[in-house]
């Protein structure tokens, strides 16, 4: 039970079945958008070695795999260590990474003995260092270890990232001023992988011709990183790769490397057969083997075809130059997993070499391992066939766009092109993939209106009417738009009931139902100029100027992931029913332009204050939607608002900052935004925009040098969603509780059993 307990997902949330043998699930909602990571515990206190072997099919070779635990008393060598590091600053370690590579860096240079020489190397597209050009290591005394300490603080993400430069600064000392065998050489590389042309890497190493391959330790910090490539490059140096996904795994990755970084408890590992055949240049990994403090090593290779037992003998160097020594009987395992790990390990081993140096006879190694164990290679590849069914019988080439989900917090530029006006790719939603603009209109069936009287009708009765164009143009300054509903005596107008989306269109003999209207965001609808009109036999019949244009209608399909029927109407009746429908010829940017004309002049301020989010990056290229919400958040932080809340009214989104002892109105966007707003915030928050029902989310945001954690609470109402928000950086108003009784009064309505748990987020 203990051991079940500590199985542990640090990335997404799973389910651990009571049963054994013990299965693991994802939970429904999780998305595999970054890396899956499962800890469990598997070394005991004092641990022997394990081998298993598992036999050939119709007479082939066999597998075996022998694991090599560290002993548990084994005396440690103390060999002066030549360390370099080398720190990736480029553009996608913006944001957390950047900084824990900072912590990170500066942590294991403090651990340096003074026995110890070292080197810094920082890049990018260039590269930098805090030591004089040319000169040898610098002794790791305190004044040295201070001052590259200074000098690591100050760094920050920019450029690109050019890794095959950087290893040859990173190696280029020990080729220089030599590897003394009496010193050891180490190289600790921390970066996301975020880099192309692995094999050209591989190959600037090759060519330095270094007298033996320092041990290469490789840190990833990222949520998805390019474990291939900085596997490969620690096992070429007979180093070990470690994994930093988010900040709380920081001290524990560090301490394991502060272990790792030392000299290794058993070098030079042979295996030799007591009363079996083994295939000796099959064994993988085949060079610079050892066992580090915290870490058992596998070897695996080929034996006989049909062995009928395979006792081995393990021979090693330890710590101190003596011979460990250990014998073991492998047990014979009906598993097939054994010949695919065998496999991808030597495939990957032989990519390698063939990476340093092109060679026939290596690939044909490769292209053999890869089909006897099923493991794809740069050679070889699955192929399917399917002649039950000709498509293409003009014989033309179609070219189809498959879209794929970026990894999270990674950012990608797209191409523009006609159709799309598309400008970047954001990771949060695969239609975010295809139209930047979707968010614009996403349609929320949550958001509709209840029939029945279960939601407390709130709005317009919480807060005054907004002022009027000429009013908010006389006055605008600083707060000219705000309104305190405290010191408002208007009274306040009857709340009424609205949905997300406008009113659907008179039901005349020729008009269209407003759920096949809402089939297509209104977004798309506008930028392709297509308009959805029926259903019929599964399809989704829509209207087009050109029926013909195929790229448009693989888009549509791809987003509403069903058949498009493409009918002909003129450019000028489809505009005219997109206005008629969708609820005039607004843009949301120009929306968005009064929006942020209304917003607060950031120049005059003292403390000028950028915003960026984890998970993706905001530019001018973004969704007008997602710039509206940012900006929303944006000036929350810098008027110290403790609260922010979105309520639909009759025709516009209300929106109030909670500043002090008193709710402020702001201007407010056009109701129709609702369901884009909602859905981007539930996005932000990490929440399911399909559920109708009181959900609780938390945003986090990083200003200037503060990171500001923001609590949300959707709240599903008569008039449609409430979102409010509590900065949690900001303490809450005496009176916080009288200020949001309307809210509060409907998340109780919505769930009585979370209304403490809501009442505690917000005022506690």
């Amino acid at each position: 039970a203990n051991w079940r307990n500590s199985i542990r997902s640090s990335l997404h949330s799973v389910f651990v079945s009571e049963t054994t043998p013990v299965k693991v699930k994802l939970l429904p909602g999780e998305r595999l958008n970054r890396d899956f990571i499962l800890r469990f515990p598997v070394l005991p206190t004092a641990a022997a070695g394990t081998a298993e072997y598992a036999v050939g099919k119709d007479k082939s070779l066999g597998t075996f795999a022998v694991t090599i635990y560290p002993p548990a008393v084994c005396a440690k060598s103390a060999l002066p260590r030549d360390v370099v590091f080398v720190l990736d600053r480029s553009g996608s370690m913006e944001g957390w990474k950047i900084v824990a590579a900072r912590r990170a860096l500066a942590r294991m240079i403090d651990t340096l003995r003074e026995t110890d020489r070292f080197r810094v190397i920082a890049f990018d597209n260039e590269i930098t260092t805090p030591h004089a050009k040319g000169t040898d290591f610098q002794n790791a005394t305190d004044r040295e270890r201070w001052q590259a300490a200074e000098w690591i603080a100050k760094i920050d993400a920019r450029g690109g990232t050019e890794l095959g430069g950087a290893l040859r600064a990173a190696l280029q000392p020990f080729a220089t001023f030599g590897m003394p065998a009496d010193r050891d050489a180490i190289v600790v590389l921390i970066t996301d992988g975020q880099v192309a042309g692995e094999d050209s890497v591989l190959r600037t190493i090759e060519s330095l011709y270094l007298p033996r391959m320092p041990r290469i330790f490789t840190l990833g910090i990222d949520r998805a990183v390019n474990a291939g490539l900085l596997t490969r490059l620690a096992h070429l140096g007979g180093g070990a790769f470690e994994m930093i996904e988010s900040e709380q795994r920081l001290d524990q990755v560090l301490e394991r490397v502060h272990q790792q970084i030392a000299a290794p408890i058993l070098t030079g590992i042979t295996i030799e057969p007591l009363d079996c055949d083994l295939v000796t240049n099959s064994f993988t990994p085949n060079a610079n083997c050892s066992v580090f403090a915290d870490r058992p090593l596998t070897i695996l290779g080929r034996c006989g075809p049909d062995p009928k037992s395979l006792g081995l003998r393990i021979t090693a160097r330890d710590a101190n130059g003596g011979t460990w020594q250990q014998e073991i009987t492998a047990e014979r395992t009906n598993s097939q997993m054994l010949l695919p790990l065998w496999g991808r390990s030597r495939v990957r081993e032989l990519e390698d070499q063939y990476a340093r140096k092109s060679d026939q006879l290596l690939q044909n190694q490769i292209v053999a391992t890869s089909l006897e164990s099923h493991i794809l290679s740069r050679f070889t590849a699955y192929v399917a066939v399917d002649r039950a069914e000709v498509v293409n019988k003009g014989g033309e080439q179609h070219q189809i766009v498959q879209p794929v989900e970026q990894p999270e917090g990674w950012t990608q530029p797209v191409p523009a092109s006609p159709a799309m006006r598309c400008k970047k790719l954001a990771p949060e939603s695969l239609l975010g993939s295809i139209f930047d603009s979707c968010y614009e209109s996403v349609d929320d069936t949550s958001l509709r209106v209840r029939g029945d009287a279960a939601g407390t009708v709130i709005g317009a009765a919480a807060s005054s009417p907004p002022p009027d164009a000429h009013e908010k143009k006389k006055t605008r300054g600083m707060f000219s738009f705000f309104r305190s509903s405290g010191d408002d005596k208007t009274p306040p107008a009857p709340a009424k009931a609205a949905a997300a989306a406008p009113p659907p269109a008179p039901q005349t003999p020729g008009a269209i139902p407003l759920d096949i209207i809402q089939q297509v965001p209104e977004s798309v609808a506008r930028e392709n100029m297509v308009l959805p009109v029926a259903e019929k036999d599964g399809k989704l019949v829509v209207r087009m100027s050109d029926p013909n244009d195929v790229e448009t209608i693989d888009k549509l399909r791809f987003i509403l992931n069903r058949p498009i029927e493409a009918q002909q109407a003129s450019r000028e009746e489809i505009l005219d029913s997109i206005k008629h429908y969708q609820g005039g010829d607004e843009s949301v940017d120009s929306i968005l332009q009064e929006f942020s004309d209304t917003a607060i002049d950031f120049t005059e301020s003292e403390n000028d204050i950028g915003l960026a989010f984890v998970d993706v990056r905001i530019d001018e290229n973004s969704a007008p939607v997602v710039r509206m919400v940012h900006l929303l958040l944006q000036e929350a932080v810098q008027m110290h608002a403790s609260h922010i809340v979105l309520q639909p009214e009759t025709d516009v989104i209300g929106i109030h900052y909670l500043i002090k002892d008193a709710l402020r109105r702001r201007d407010c966007p056009p109701l129709r935004l609702h369901a884009a707003i909602c859905s981007r915030l539930q996005i932000l928050a990490k929440v399911d925009i399909r559920r109708d029902a009181l959900q609780i989310g938390l945003i986090k945001v990083t200003i200037g040098q503060r990171d500001v954690n923001i609590q949300v609470v959707m709240i599903p109402t008569a008039a449609g969603l409430a979102i409010v928000m509590r900065l949690l950086d900001q303490p809450a108003s005496g009176n916080c509780s009288q200020l949001l009784a309307p809210w509060l009064q409907a998340a109780k309505a919505a769930d009585p059993q979370q209304a403490a748990v809501v009442a505690a987020i917000l005022c506690g």
